[in-house]
């Protein structure tokens, strides 16, 4: 599978901010991005399985991709 590109541009406290974190983790900011999107679509994903479990069929994007 080849990987998908994306270009961001982040305002310059959210870029400080990046390489901060990424330097104490001490990965590159391009790894500390890909952790910081799959763990919050693993968020997301979660959550609309809880409010898809609690019959909340008022909510139409639960059923979108």
């Amino acid at each position: 599978m080849s990987l998908a590109t994306y270009t961001v541009s982040l305002p310059p406290e959210t870029a400080d901010r990046l390489e901060a974190l990424a330097a104490a983790r001490g990965i590159g900011a391009e790894d500390a991005i890909v952790a910081a999107i799959a763990e919050s679509l693993d968020a997301w994903e979660t959550h609309a399985a809880d409010l898809a479990d609690e019959g909340r069929d008022d909510l139409p994007w639960l059923n979108k991709p």
